[in-house]
């Protein structure tokens, strides 16, 4: 497994994507939150394939609690960076009010995680960003290692980069979401050596929805899709591989950040990380193939809560 350099830590190119471990997720997801076992058992296999890094929150239900337990349990504490974020915190805190809430929230996230610091803390939500001197005092007493911030809308991504506030910031873009790219994100990002971690590389599953499935309001992703289809076609590549290498042939780009519940889909998106880039011609040909999609394709918090949630696990 490829990694990249961001400074004490070799991140591997794959960042596993943990939220499934706390809570049920995605529209793609069918077989449910994973047990204890099957998580111990994913991270496993994930070390042992040169994955180094992993990506969680205090809002993805216990899932903090749980890698803590099974990277302890598993003897794989300190092999497996752990990126993790702020919880939402209120807006309109004082500085007196925002220390104690930032204090108590790494504090909970070390306890939960079983770590001495964390290694990247991230805003999860965007205007929390205005308590960044909280999280620096964090840093200062040696409770936190760097800072970074997950974003929603290239106008914050951009806002975060000329900031000089933050060391990483993680995004969403996919083959069917190019707005971060024509924003020139990746460019200003890599000028000012910040490092990126991209999610939503499949669009939470909506990249692969069969077409009766799809909403109305999707209805724009359908020609696109297939015209991509024909792309992979022409290419000898299946649609995933297509859409992952996409994704990894980006500048500026340190890690994907790709959820799963199962060692299968672990499997899967291990062989992804063996293929490499995309040549350019093929890059050209996809970005020629994309509009501009409508925000309630592009924005899964604006789909329809029923079509957001995963399908629950059948009782037994």
């Amino acid at each position: 497994m490829e990694t990249t350099k961001f400074h004490e830590y070799n991140l591997s190119r794959f960042m596993m994507g943990t939220v499934q471990f706390g809570v049920n997720y995605g529209i793609a997801n069918i077989s449910g939150k994973p047990s204890y076992e099957s998580v111990v058992k994913i991270l496993e296999h994930a070390a042992a394939n040169g994955v180094t890094c992993l990506d969680t929150a205090a809002a993805y239900g216990d899932s903090e609690k749980v890698i803590g337990r099974a990277l302890r349990e598993a003897g794989l504490a300190g092999k497996i960076t752990v990126v993790t974020k702020t919880p939402h915190l209120a807006e309109g805190l004082n500085p007196a009010e925002a220390d104690r809430a930032v204090q108590e929230a790494v504090e909970s996230s070390l306890k939960n995680l079983q770590l001495e610091f964390l290694p990247l803390y991230l805003f999860h939500k965007e205007t929390n960003s205005a308590y960044i001197d909280s999280v620096r005092k964090m840093k200062q007493k040696g409770l936190v290692k760097h800072i970074g911030i997950s974003v929603n809308s290239p106008e914050w991504a951009l806002k975060a980069i000329r900031s000089g506030d933050f060391e990483a910031i993680q995004l969403p873009t996919n083959i069917l979401d190019h707005r971060y790219i024509k924003a020139k994100v990746f460019k200003e990002a890599k000028r000012a050596n910040i490092a990126l971690f991209v999610r939503s590389v499949y669009l939470q599953g909506l990249l692969f929805l069969p077409e009766n499935k799809i909403l109305p309001e999707h209805k724009p992703v359908i020609e696109v899709r297939r015209r991509l289809e024909q792309i992979a076609r022409d290419s000898g590549l299946t649609l995933t591989e297509l859409a992952a290498r996409f994704v990894m042939s980006l500048e500026g780009v340190y890690c994907l950040v790709m959820g799963l519940e199962t060692i299968e889909q672990l499997q899967d998106n291990l062989k992804l990380f063996e293929q490499g880039l995309l040549g350019s011609a093929v890059m050209d040909k996809i970005m020629k193939a994309v509009p501009l999609l409508p925000d309630i394709v592009l924005m899964p918090w604006l789909w329809p809560k029923a079509f957001h949630a995963p399908p629950q696990k059948p009782k037994t």
